[in-house]
Formats: C-alpha cells, structure tokens, sequence
C-alpha cells in the first residue's frame, strides 16, 4: 500500500520532471522518501518471498539521493549544493550505498522468482553475471562501506561494522 501511495502521490518520477512546482528542498526530500520506500519494498518481497512491485527503471525515473548535509539546504534554497565526496560522511551516505547494493539485490530477487523457464534451463552463467556485477557494486561504494576483518583497522572500526554489513545483505537477498 506504501508503494501504491508513493506511486499516486509521483514519487517515482525525478521531482526535475516538475522543476517550477516543486522547490529544490522538497525534490531532495522526496528522493530521499523515495529510495526508503524502494528499499523498504525489496526487505519486504524478499522476507515475503514475493515478486518485487518495483522494477529497476522501468516503473521510476526518480535520481539517487545527494550527498549533502542536512545543514547544505533548507526550504529556502534556490539551488541545491555541490555533492559532498564519498569519502565524506553524511546522513544519507549509507542510504546511497544501501541501494546500488539493493539494484544488484533487486535483480537477484527477480531472477530467482522469474517463472520463465529461459532462466532455468542454464542458470550457473545467469548466476556468475549477477555475482560480478553484485562485486562491481561492492567495488563502487565508499571505502568506509567496503568489508574489512575488525582487526586490520580498529580505528574505523564502527563504521566498518555498521557499514560492511551493507554489501554482504545483498548477496544473501533473494
């Protein structure tokens, strides 16, 4: 019903689509709105063993969240601020890290509940392609985000721990 709700209310598309009747500030929120709800819709179907409503791109052109600083913008902003680096944490850094590993996850989830039987006849090379690709979404995000063994740097230690955990819970979606 939340998807249903979002979907009525446009947030599935980029709020740059209405760029004169919706100000910076609210655009920035709604993707942040957004991409909780599209994760939130994949722990969802997947603890549910469902098909996912929301396929990549092709029900939503919404953008990734920024990564700014609450304090970067606030309602009166004109224009929204310059993207903070990576490297730099912000409140919405591991929401962003959270769903390049969900697209991955995101494909996994419909392979393994496609009942098209293409799939089924020859799954080992369909499953080494959605691995490396799930790799290559570990391999983009922040170093913070990368799993690391705890011993090898217990200066970051609670970020490793919080953050490391994010690509290992995609592997396991679907």
């Amino acid at each position: 019903m939340l998807v249903q709700l979002a979907l009525s209310q446009g947030y599935h598309r980029d709020p740059q689509n209405f760029s004169n009747t919706i100000s910076p500030f609210a655009g920035e929120m709604r993707r942040r709105v957004w991409t909780v709800i599209v994760q939130l819709e994949l722990r969802l179907s997947s603890q549910m063993a469902l098909p996912r409503l929301l396929k990549l791109q092709q029900y939503y052109d919404t953008a990734e969240p920024r990564n700014v600083l609450d304090a970067d913008f606030d309602e009166t902003t004109v224009e929204l601020p310059p993207l903070r680096p990576e490297t730099e944490v912000t409140p919405v850094l591991y929401s962003l890290a959270k769903s390049r590993i969900d697209k991955m996850g995101g494909q996994i989830s419909d392979f393994v509940n496609d009942t098209q039987d293409h799939h089924h006849h020859h799954p080992y090379p369909v499953v080494m392609e959605l691995d490396q690709k799930l790799d290559e979404a570990e391999a983009s995000l922040s170093p913070i985000f990368r799993w690391v063994p705890l011993h090898q740097d217990a200066a970051d230690r609670h970020a490793v721990v919080f953050g490391g955990g994010c690509f290992h819970e995609g592997s396991a979606v679907g």
